[in-house]
């Protein structure tokens, strides 16, 4: 937990006014309801989000980084080792650059040059038409001028992971069938 500074973040020692017992059955209802799952790190067992759980806590995670973000320059810094963000969620990191990118939030330019250095191809192809878009006069368009739907600029519309409820077992669904489902609708 230090080492990584998480005594430091928002959310640090949120539940202490509640019992262990009351904070295994907020687990356990959020397990049951698909939110976290255990995976094991060797033979250790760790909590982490489930595809589900990513969808709904990626936008508060979002909220934190640029918070973080507009404190760093506040204090003046401009360059910053931004290697935290490398193989994080790919839902969460798309969101943060397309909520920059809404905001037309060019002042954290400099954090995007630097990121985009580090990432792999497709998070890197997304930073470019993030900053192409702040520097842009409209602030909308894409590297090449063309703006297309793609899973970056279609929230909500990438494939999910979901667990059956009936037999348990995982299945993804695709933007094709959500497509067709929401036609439907």
């Amino acid at each position: 937990m230090l080492e990584l500074s998480l005594d430091h973040c928002p959310t640090y020692g949120y539940f202490r006014a509640q019992t262990l017992e009351q904070i295994m059955e907020k687990v356990d209802w959020m397990i049951h309801h698909d939110f976290l799952e255990i995976q094991f790190s060797g033979k250790l067992p760790m909590l982490v989000f489930t595809e589900q759980g990513w969808t709904i806590e990626r936008s508060q995670i979002v909220e934190e980084l640029l918070k973080e973000w507009d404190a760093w320059l506040r204090k003046g810094v401009t360059h910053a080792d931004m290697s935290y963000l490398k193989e994080r969620n790919r839902g969460m990191v798309l969101e943060l650059l397309e909520t920059v990118k809404r905001n037309r939030a060019s002042q954290y330019v400099p954090f995007l040059d630097q990121w985009e250095k580090i990432e792999v191809k497709k998070v890197r192809e997304a930073i470019r038409e993030t900053i192409a878009a702040l520097r842009s006069e409209d602030g909308l368009s894409s590297l090449d001028g063309q703006h297309e739907l793609t899973e970056f600029t279609a929230p909500g519309l990438e494939p999910e992971l979901l667990k059956c409820r009936e037999c348990g077992e995982r299945f993804r669904f695709e933007v094709v069938s959500q497509n067709g489902n929401r036609a439907a609708q």
